[in-house]
């Protein structure tokens, strides 16, 4: 599954979500509890994906800093070369 196709459900779920709420929400008993309801998930839903993402770019700055250096000196293109053709 692509970032992409993520996303687009994480955007439908929360957004399905919002809608049921809100239509809820007309309803003049409950409308006062419905709002705080929509407005505590729309917070954890961007809290949630805030930390997603952070710890997703997290990694890959950790990752970046594990690469080997590439081979330095004399005979450096000759020996990266031998070790992509094995």
């Amino acid at each position: 599954m692509s970032t992409y196709e993520a996303l687009t459900i994480v955007t439908l779920v929360t957004s399905t979500i919002t809608m049921v709420i809100t239509c809820l929400a007309l309803l003049p008993q409950v409308k006062q509890g419905m709002v705080i309801v929509r407005d505590a998930v729309l917070w954890a839903a961007m809290v949630v994906l805030l930390v997603v993402i952070a710890s997703v770019g997290w990694a890959r700055v950790v990752n970046q800093w594990k690469r080997p250096l590439p081979p330095q000196g004399p005979g450096a293109v000759e020996r990266m070369q031998a070790q992509l053709d094995r």
